[in-house]
C-alpha cells in the first residue's frame, strides 16, 4: 500500500477520469502525488486562482495494481520521458492507453526550460541535463477508470479557507503515519 496526496478545494471522495483543455504531462486523467507538500502547494494554487472558499489535501491508500494494467514508469527526466510530456502537451489527438503512469512532474521550475526546447532554442539532451539538475517531485496518473478502482479515499485535510473574505491558510501541516 501507498500513500497518495491530491491537493485541490475539494473533498474528492470518488476521484473521475475528466477531460479537459490542460496541457498536461502525462494526459487526462486524476493526478496524485507521493508528496503532500507538493499536493498542498497545488491546492494552494488552485485556492489563490479561483474563488474557492476552502483548499484540501485529499489523501488515498493506494493497493498493488493488478498484473493486466498497463502501466508506464518513468525513473527520472529520461528522453523518453521529454517525449511523453512534450507529446501530451503539445500534440492534438495524441493518445496514449496506459492505466497508470508515473514519473517526474515538469513543474513550474521546468515550465521555461520545454519553451526553450519546443521553440528550438536548446537541445533535448541539453533539457534533461538541466531537468537532471532539479529536484523534482512525482506524479501518478491514473488514466482510466479502472485504475481508479485500486485508490481508497482516506480523508481531506483542509490547508486553506476564506474567513471574513480573506485568505488562511494553515501552516505548517504534514499527514499522520
Amino acid at each position: 500500500m501507498i500513500d497518495l496526496f491530491h491537493g485541490t478545494t475539494l473533498i474528492v471522495q470518488s476521484p473521475l477520469i475528466l477531460e479537459d483543455n490542460t496541457r498536461t504531462d502525462f494526459g487526462h486523467g486524476f493526478y496524485c502525488t507521493s508528496s503532500p507538500q507538493q499536493a498542498k502547494e497545488r491546492a494552494l494554487e488552485k485556492f489563490h486562482a479561483s474563488i474557492a472558499r476552502e483548499a484540501y489535501v485529499n489523501e488515498y491508500e493506494m493497493s498493488l495494481p493488478p498484473a493486466d494494467f498497463k502501466i508506464l514508469r518513468f525513473v527520472g527526466p529520461t528522453e523518453e520521458w521529454i517525449d511523453f510530456v512534450y507529446n501530451n502537451r503539445n500534440k492534438k489527438g495524441f493518445k496514449h492507453d496506459y492505466d497508470i503512469v508515473y514519473g517526474p512532474v515538469a513543474d513550474n521550475k521546468l515550465n521555461q526550460l520545454f519553451a526553450l526546447y519546443e521553440d528550438g532554442i536548446i537541445t533535448k539532451n541539453q533539457l534533461r541535463i538541466q531537468a537532471t539538475s532539479h529536484n523534482l517531485k512525482d506524479q501518478y496518473l491514473f488514466h482510466t477508470k479502472r485504475s481508479l478502482e485500486i485508490l481508497k479515499f482516506k480523508r481531506a485535510i483542509k490547508v486553506a479557507q476564506i474567513q471574513n473574505n480573506k485568505p488562511k491558510t494553515k501552516k505548517g501541516w504534514t499527514p499522520k503515519r
